[in-house]
């Protein structure tokens, strides 16, 4: 995460925008659909896609939406839900 604001805070001016996907982890329907789609049964990899998400499903924040919030409120950035 650092990483991408970092890269961000060096390329400001042709970077508008920066869009994490999955701001939630994902349930069981859609580690299927994902599972179908990519055509890979393999556990490891359905439990990295589940857990993609910024925040754990039940909405409480990981380590990747604290660091979030640190690095958007460093630039006087407010993080929010998706509109």
């Amino acid at each position: 995460m650092s990483h991408v604001f970092a890269t961000w805070d060096e390329h400001a001016e042709p970077i508008a925008a920066v869009y994490f996907t999955w701001q939630t982890g994902i349930g069981d329907e859609a580690v299927a659909l994902y599972e179908e789609y990519y055509g890979v049964g393999v556990h490891a990899f359905l439990e990295f896609l589940r857990t993609l998400g910024l925040r754990h499903r039940d909405g409480r924040p990981n380590l990747a939406w604290q660091r979030l919030e640190t690095e958007a409120l460093a630039r006087g950035w407010e993080p929010r839900d998706s509109i």
